[in-house]
């Protein structure tokens, strides 16, 4: 793909092109229909989207070709302001007459317009010029949008909102048109960064459809990076058209205007850009070209202005190993180069060109030279180490060349460039640092930079490229062996165990029975099941339905010959990685013991190979000494590569003769990394049996041995009566210790447990409120005032069922500002129905299929049992909502006449805790902050502040817990645990990998050991302990994951288990109560106390003084 597209094709190239018909969309003889938007469309209300500028529409004379007498003119002004800065002049097609329900474009080309800019823009590039066109295919409803868009039909138009794509294109050049003359611009009907390109999420089916066309907008958007600063001018618009060629000319391949070529499969880290420019991506070419130092650019094409992404255009002088990332070939990155002879150098110029050969040693290239009517046979780029990337084209005007030299640090070799070479014989690599490339040559060390790579069949002058087979979501590396589900009834399956027979009216997991991929899918799911069946009928009836059985057993090997005459059915057995790696597929090494001597020289080989072909990509071993690690062991080579079963790869080991003093026989593991899960399923290990030297000293060792054992003897004989005497008190003390230790194992298990139990179902009833009823309250009411209109889940199956019928959840988070009442002056209800209409907008949903969770309405406040335990059940109810909503506008205290405000919110602890249950669960994409700056997405700093439950404050403490009441942190440990657990058992899948890898610099402060514990001591001044929080509890989970996850051959079942201490119990404390020779009596005392205040009897805390004071009389 070239780099410089022709967007713009003026007229005075079409006249040299084939015939067309011009199929008219607007010829503007009126002002109907166009409407503007200046940011209403968002529905958030001025105060958090303010408008984004004005456009004054209006008509000024003009004879067209097409037979119009009228232009349409736009003075507009724009800025930037919060999360938009676009102004918009639309049109649909139902709203236009004579076109009907679509645009004129299916059998078009190009988009076609006629424009004279009468006041250029008074900022030259502030702002930009394009179409954004609106594609209805493969979505539910089509938007139907009206040009007079009342205020009672916004509400409509948001629901519709995501029901259409939304591609724009845009030229960096019209509004700084200085000439006054009518110009036309034509843009390319094609879907690609520098054409049309996507705004947003794809909501259809990712593809511009040119006959689902239904309207467009003329987009005057301001630069993002300029917020504030208006742009403002004039432009007239005249003929827009669909451009019907009579020859059909493709619109991806426009010609080149500037000389680049893309770089497929790579993208660039744009961090390492030397300059940027926002919205530019259509003139990134020119803005290359014009920088003497720019030889690479980069295209990024997101557009989401929620997330403050837009398309930009990268520039680079040079790219490291790290700028260069491998990437699919659709990506929101897309690369680049120059192949301009004035940013490359001419070869000869560059280089020394004699007799054939152009020696480009050691000229610190960057990229390489252009041929220039150069003839060479041999190319030597060594010793250039910044030349990391050969792009397409790189040696084009070359053809006579045969020997390629390349140097060391080279990262991507495009295999375009070497297609246009055909007498090439010979590509070789300079010495190497062990750089991963994209390709390789034949040896068993060379590895591409992804392990899914298979090496091509065939090489091209010596060197394969990748064939990448990367992860295909829900598919797992099996392998499927047809069979007969007469087989059942012939018996032939009787001897294995049927785990799970799954049809599609099971209540779990009938997914399994869609296809045989995802029968196995949910076999490699289950860690007993060997095998799985997969039937589907031939002939549909009552009994007769697709049917998934996972088996605890490997099928009989004769399960594909046994047929028998009926056959009502095809039917699949599939083999998850497991099962294949207990059938062989694995890395298997010979001999398993290798010795070591002086026989040998301390040298000696093994052999390494595979026991089957993997499904896709290389297997990637490396030999490594577990243990001894004194020990100088070299393995040659040190790492290997294979593909296939039949090559076979020799290692030689070599340990250091000085360094063996004594036999010793230490293990060799071989770490795998391969694409095919099979083959990462058991470790591979080897025996190595090192031999000492003997040492002939003349009998002196038989001397120093007689005399080692009578030292022994007489030793032995000293201390036999101390171990005699010791020996009873010693196993005493050991059954004491293992039933302590035992007790203490057993309450880790049990909160563990506890603590996966509270994630994974609600503790009380979630109890919303339709979002429609919500935004009419004129004030917060509490959950008892409301209990009629409530809607109540009573588990989180039932929530998922209600989201499957098109409702969406809503968790709004807020500070209480009052210690009574939530929100006595009707801040946070203004603040909280704002949000709520803006999520309806984003989600595209009515009011009325919002479902609003919001502590005073949702948590009983009068019965205190159920409040508690609507409390607990805090991480649960934030977690299955599909939009959280921080609400903090700045207001003041009530009772403290403090500000409360976004910063004081995420100094809460129980507010922490609802954000942290969110996140971890459903990531931060639809987490939102409402505060008087208005309405945002949550960003990674104030995420990172929040999610540290632990150290945020609590009012227990600032009231230092007044009769040994447990703190709230405690309350919060086995639900935050269970959280953690979650996202540690998916640890290597995406979503939870990145959770992870947020948390695991951080989780010793997230999830601390111990915590302070203030309390009022016998003087009545406030002390502090140090007391238990999380304990071991984190590693507790960590290990337990582990554990489910290992199969029985896995070293971690060899290694004893490490000795975990359990966390708070949340119980109460008795820091207030002396420790004296009488607190035994004390604590009595104070218990009893506690009993007869429960019972209507004394306050508990007057009675804990009295025994206080009884203990000190003592």
């Amino acid at each position: 793909m070239r780099a410089g597209w022709c967007l713009v094709v003026w007229m005075a190239a079409l006249q040299c092109a084939a015939a067309e018909r011009l199929r008219l969309i607007d010829d503007f003889e009126t002002i109907e229909w166009p409407r503007v938007d200046a940011g209403e469309f968002w529905g958030l209300g001025e105060e958090n989207q303010p408008l984004t500028g004005s456009a004054n529409l209006s008509l000024v004379p003009r004879n067209s070709s097409l037979g119009g007498s009228w232009a349409l003119r736009v003075d507009y002004e724009v800025a930037w302001r919060h999360w938009w800065g676009v102004i918009g002049v639309t049109a649909s097609a139902s709203a236009v007459p004579f076109l009907g329900s679509y645009l004129p474009c299916a059998n078009a080309s190009h988009l076609s317009i006629k424009y004279r800019v009468a006041v250029p823009q008074n900022d030259q590039g502030l702002a930009v010029w394009g179409i954004d066109l609106w594609d209805v295919s493969n979505v539910d409803s089509p938007l139907d949008m009206p040009s007079n868009l009342t205020d009672d039909r916004m509400e409509l138009f948001m629901q519709n909102f995501p029901s259409w794509e939304l591609y724009g294109a845009r030229d960096s050049h019209v509004l700084d048109d200085t000439t006054g003359a009518w110009k036309e611009v034509r843009f390319p009907l094609c879907h690609g960064a520098l054409a049309f390109n996507m705004i947003g999420a794809a909501r259809g089916n990712g593809v511009l459809d040119r006959d689902k066309l239904t309207g467009y907008n003329f987009a005057f958007t301001a630069d993002p990076d300029r917020v504030e600063e208006v742009a403002r001018g004039a432009i007239e618009f005249d003929d827009l058209a669909c451009v019907e060629p009579d020859e059909w000319v493709d619109p991806c391949a426009a010609p080149d205007v500037f000389e680049s070529e893309s770089v497929p499969g790579v993208r660039y880290a744009t961090a390492s850009a030397f300059a940027s420019h926002t919205l530019k991506t259509d003139v990134c070419d020119e803005l290359c070209a014009a920088e003497p130092a720019c030889r690479f650019y980069a295209i990024e094409t997101t557009y989401d202005s929620w997330e403050v992404a837009f398309p930009r255009c990268y520039l680079f002088d040079a790219l490291t190993h790290e700028d260069i990332i491998p990437a699919a070939e659709m990506v929101d990155v897309l690369a680049f180069w120059a192949t301009s002879a004035a940013k490359r150098g001419a070869l000869c110029v560059v280089c020394t060109c004699a007799d054939g050969t152009a020696d480009c040693r050691d000229r610190d290239l960057q990229t390489v030279p252009a041929a220039a009517g150069a003839d060479a046979t041999t190319l030597d780029l060594s010793d250039n180490p910044r030349l990391t990337l050969v792009g397409p084209g790189a040696f084009d005007g070359l053809d006579g060349l045969e020997v390629l030299v390349l140097p060391s640090g080279v990262k991507h070799l495009a295999p375009e460039a070497l297609e246009s070479l055909p007498a090439l014989r010979d590509v070789s690599l300079a010495t190497g640092d062990g750089v991963t490339r994209n390709f390789v040559d034949a040896s068993s060390t060379a590895r591409f930079d992804d392990v899914c790579c298979r090496r091509e069949a065939s090489s091209r002058a010596g060197v394969y490229f990748c064939d990448l087979s990367p992860d295909e979501p829900g598919v797992v590396d099996a392998i499927y062996e047809e069979t007969n589900a007469d087989n059942i009834i012939a018996g032939l399956f009787d001897h294995m165990r049927t785990l799970d027979s799954i049809t599609p009216d099971s209540p779990f997991l009938a997914e399994a029975v869609e296809s045989k991929e995802k029968c196995v899918a949910y076999c490699e799911m289950k860690a007993e099941c060997q095998s799985c069946m997969h039937f589907t009928p031939w002939v549909v009836g009552a009994s007769l339905t697709n049917t998934c059985l996972l088996y605890g057993d490997e099928p009989p090997a004769n399960h594909a010959d046994n047929f028998v005459q009926r056959e009502v059915g095809g039917a699949y057995m599939g083999l998850p990685p497991r099962t294949r790696a207990a059938l062989g597929a694995v890395v298997a090494a010979s001999p398993l013991v290798v010795e070591l001597s002086e026989a040998n020289g301390y040298s000696n080989t093994f052999e390494v190979s595979l026991g089957a072909d993997p499904l896709r990509g290389a297997v990637w071993i490396t030999p490594r000494l577990e243990g001894f690690g004194n020990m100088s062991l070299a393995f040659d080579p040190p790492t290997i590569t294979l593909y296939d079963a039949q090559t076979v790869v020799t290692v030689a080991v070599t340990v250091r003769s000085d360094e063996v003093t004594r036999d010793l026989t230490p293990t060799v593991a071989l770490d795998v990394e391969a694409c095919d899960r099979a083959f990462v399923a058991q470790q591979a290990t080897l025996q190595l049996d090192v031999l000492a030297a003997a040492v002939d000293d003349g009998g002196t060792r038989v001397s120093n041995a007689g005399a080692v054992v009578a030292l022994v003897v007489v030793a032995c004989v000293l201390v036999a009566a101390g171990l005699f005497y010791c020996l009873a008190a010693a196993v005493r003390f050991v059954r004491k210790k293992q039933q302590l230790e035992m007790a203490r194992a057993l309450q880790v298990r049990d909160q563990v447990a506890a603590a996966v139990e509270k994630i994974q179902e609600f503790q009380a009833i979630f109890a919303t409120l339709p979002g429609d009823a919500f935004c009419a309250l004129e004030k917060l009411v509490p959950h008892e005032a409301l209990r009629k209109d409530l809607v109540v889940y009573d588990a989180i199956a039932d929530v998922a069922a209600a989201k499957r019928e098109g409702l969406v959840f809503v968790f709004l988070s807020h500070q209480w500002l009052a210690f009574a009442s939530p929100d006595p002056a009707n801040v946070h209800c203004t603040a909280m129905q704002s949000a709520v209409r803006a999520v309806a907008a984003a989600a595209g949903v009515p009011l009325a299929s919002l479902r609003v969770w919001v502590d005073f309405i949702s948590i009983p406040q009068r019965n205190r049992s159920e409040q508690r335990l609507s409390i607990a059940s805090l991480p649960t109810f934030a977690s299955s909502c599909d939009f959280f909503v921080i609400v903090a506008p700045a207001a003041k205290h009530a009772d403290t006449g403090c500000l409360c405000n976004a910063e004081t919110y995420r100094k809460r602890s129980w507010c922490r805790a609802e954000v942290m249950s969110c996140w971890a669960r459903n990531g931060r994409g639809d987490m939102w902050l409402s505060s008087s700056d208005g309405l945002r997405p949550l960003d990674e700093a104030t995420l990172r502040e929040a999610i540290d439950v632990a150290g945020g404050d609590l009012t227990c403490c600032r009231l230092h817990h007044a009769r040994g009441d447990p703190c709230d942190r405690e309350a919060l440990v086995l639900p935050l645990l269970g959280l953690y657990a979650e996202i540690f058992r998916h640890r290597h899948a995406p979503r939870g990998r990145e959770a992870y890898e947020f948390l695991a610099p951080i989780k010793e402060t997230l999830f601390p050991r111990t915590f302070s514990y203030t309390y009022h001591g016998a003087d009545g001044g406030v002390e502090s302990a140090e007391e238990t929080l999380f304990g071991d509890l984190l590693r507790a989970v960590e290990t337990a994951v582990e554990l489910s996850e290992a199969d029985a051959s896995n070293p971690i079942w060899r290694r004893a288990l490490p000795d975990l201490s359990p966390g708070s119990t949340a119980q109460r404390h008795s820091h207030h109560l002396r420790t004296t020779k009488g607190a035994a009596a004390s604590t009595r005392h104070y218990l009893s106390a506690a009993m007869a205040s429960a019972s209507g009897g004394v306050d508990p805390t007057q009675e804990a003084a009295r025994v206080a004071i009884a203990v000190d009389a003592e």
